[in-house]
């Protein structure tokens, strides 16, 4: 049975009594924007003079004598341009930027000239849920389809100096999901994707603008990526340009969380860095041991489909698939149909021949074997992968070496983006009967050119953890990973496709 939608997945419940906190508060770092605006409220309508200043954090506030009144804006807030009737001789409607902290408390804050209110808007719209649109963009073009929403090229109006040529816009029609089964915690989903994405400061990560909440529509506006995904450029049969090797090592701090959804489909590409999607399903969780089994069909760890205990030894596996494929060019489990690949998923009978391996060294062979062992107290650990992928022959083999590389093999039935959803043993009734529904699903979205985005991975918090000073018994997936499937699109820049 569907559950029913959560709609609008972002209301303003910010809990409080007055708009302005009154307690201490330290500004600290970088300041966006400093600017002299009017400012009334619903019950009194006085209309006062203030300096606002914003900060990098989110921190709105303004000095009244020697105090400072501010506010952290979340997206418990919403901003929107309004039209509102101001008490003036000279004036009807002014063009007015509304803060709403819930339906009780609320401020308007505006600027004589509109250029200046417009600009301070576009700093807000940062940090809370925007309700505009039409008067921020224009839709140029549709570049993709998944099964919840519609990716869109935006062009921006009214640009500002600080603001992109172009972004993607990721669109969530409500009429759309409503029609959609198993539609799930979808609303707590994309939140938690959002969080991540704004949490996250690195260049791996796709970058979120703005959250936009209206009436009928979800839209994610992000950096617009042109280049595609792993899956759509190996699809396509096109070929990477070549890059230096070097760029690889020179990152200096580590993301804080662990994506248990590596795939194709979420490693996109720009020019020569990758960039990973599909953060959707973000828990607190013990470092041990990971209770919910998540991941995608062909590429999770074989423990999950027994109802194991899911350790970080599930993403060594998922990374290991991702490299069989990039190097090889063909999935590790294959099958006619969605059961089929589920049976060989968990049997976990790996063609490793040198048939199937062309021109690659045994070191890096043996390196993918080790990530793909069945027994996840066999696999290879995350810090002796750290080894390897610090040894400079392995490298210079991964890197540079010619691969064959055939794209079309890269078929539907060896990469669907569909999800388990259930540990249970693939030979009960339950999981019998929820294999059919996701073939039918399969069957819906192998139409679309672009595969749905998936709404069930999960991410661990690794904030407490570097990669310079960590404990070879201590396994963590630091921001290695994502060097490792830069290796991983690096080993392409060198190959033409067929």
């Amino acid at each position: 049975m569907s559950q029913q939608l959560v709609w609008p997945v972002y209301v303003e419940n910010d809990v409080c009594e007055k708009f302005w906190n009154r307690n201490e508060c330290v500004l600290d770092g970088e300041i966006l924007i400093t600017q002299q605006m009017c400012k009334t409220d619903r019950k009194t309508q006085v209309i006062k003079e203030r300096t606002y200043t914003l900060s990098g954090k989110g921190i709105l506030c303004y000095q009244k004598k020697s105090l400072i009144r501010w506010l952290l804006l979340t997206y418990k807030m919403s901003v929107k341009l309004i039209d509102l009737k101001i008490q003036s001789k000279d004036q009807d409607l002014v063009k007015v930027i509304r803060l709403k902290r819930n339906s009780q408390v609320q401020a308007y804050i505006w600027n004589a000239d509109f250029q200046q209110t417009f600009t301070f808007f576009k700093r807000l719209t940062a940090f809370c849920i925007c309700q505009n649109f039409e008067q921020l963009y224009t839709i140029q073009d549709l570049m993709g389809k998944g099964g919840y929403s519609k990716v869109y090229k935006l062009c921006p109006l009214n640009k500002q100096q600080f603001q992109q040529q172009y972004y993607a816009g990721k669109v969530y029609n409500k009429n759309e999901l409503a029609q959609k089964k198993n539609l799930g915690q979808l609303s707590q989903l994309v939140k938690a994707e959002c969080e991540i994405m704004k949490q996250v400061n690195s260049p791996f990560i796709l970058t979120l603008y703005e959250i936009i909440q209206l009436d009928e529509q979800l839209i994610l506006i992000t950096e617009l990526l042109r280049s595609g995904s792993l899956y759509k450029l190996l699809r396509e049969k096109v070929r990477i340009q070549e890059s230096e090797a070097k760029q690889l090592w020179v990152y200096k701090q580590y993301i804080r969380y662990v994506h248990r959804d590596i795939k194709l489909e979420n490693i996109l590409m720009d020019k020569d860095q990758i960039k990973i999607i599909d953060f959707g399903f973000a828990e607190l969780i013990n470092r041990e041991v990971l209770t919910s089994g998540q991941g995608t069909v062909g590429y999770m760890a074989p423990e999950i489909f027994n109802n194991q205990p899911f350790t970080e030894q599930g993403d060594v596996f998922s990374l290991g698939v991702v490299y069989y494929l990039l190097l090889t060019g063909k999935p590790p489990f294959k099958g006619l149909n969605q059961e089929n690949i589920v049976r060989a998923n968990k049997k976990c009978d790996i063609d490793f021949s040198e048939y199937c391996f062309v021109n690659v060294s045994q070191k890096t062979i043996q390196l993918i074997k080790g990530m793909l062992q069945k027994n996840p107290k066999q696999r290879t650990s995350l810090n002796e992968v750290i080894q390897n992928l610090k040894s400079q022959n392995l490298l210079l083999d991964t890197i540079y070496r010619s691969i064959s590389v055939d794209g079309s093999q890269l078929t539907k039935q060896g990469l669907r983006s569909l999800y388990l959803q259930s540990q249970c043993s693939q030979d009960s009734p339950r999981i019998q009967q929820k294999q059919s529904k996701l073939l039918n699903v399969t069957q819906t979205l192998d139409k679309y050119a672009i595969k749905a985005s998936s709404f069930r991975p999960s991410l661990q918090d690794l904030s407490r953890y570097s990669f310079d000073s960590c404990d070879l018994e201590d396994n963590t997936l630091p921001l290695f990973v994502l060097e490792f499937l830069q290796i991983s699109k690096l080993t392409m820049n060198s190959t033409k496709f067929p």
